[in-house]
């Protein structure tokens, strides 16, 4: 069994960490900043969570993708979110999540985070699979 079989697995062992993605300075990305294709990320699948900082940080996206870099490419050109950099900035992260599993955090994250701008092609109807999300309440640092 793999590392993520045991934290994105069928076992129910409770709530599981996915380990988020972040900066070398432990930091989350700032969305700007993420260049998806000098990060590997067109080979990688799994599942991305975006918020904007400030005073009042509010969850605005959570999906899945097959390939990151194009999910990612196509939400830093989001007008819909770039509308929201003025409030403390756009923040992202992802894991690698394996596909089978996807569907399922993304539900729990979904119903759990609320995001005010959703991906379209983003449902919580699946089966949740509780995860730990990027930061309660979203933020930029890392604890």
């Amino acid at each position: 069994m793999s590392l993520i079989d045991f934290l994105i697995g069928r076992d129910d062992l409770g709530i599981h960490d996915p380990h988020w993605v972040r900066d070398p300075d432990g930091r989350f990305w700032r969305l700007a900043d993420v260049r998806p294709d000098e990060f590997g990320l067109a080979r990688l699948s799994g599942v991305y969570v975006v918020w904007h900082g400030g005073v009042q940080p509010q969850w605005l996206r959570v999906g899945r993708a097959q390939n990151l870099a194009l999910v990612l490419t196509e939400v830093r050109n989001d007008g819909a979110l770039r509308a929201h950099e003025d409030r403390g900035g756009l923040w992202v992260t992802w894991s690698a999540v394996r596909p089978e599993f996807q569907d399922g955090v993304v539900s729990h994250l979904m119903r759990s985070l609320d995001p005010l701008l959703p991906d379209p092609r983003a449902s919580d109807a699946a089966e949740p699979i509780p995860v730990i999300p990027p930061g309660i309440p979203p933020h930029t640092a890392g604890p």
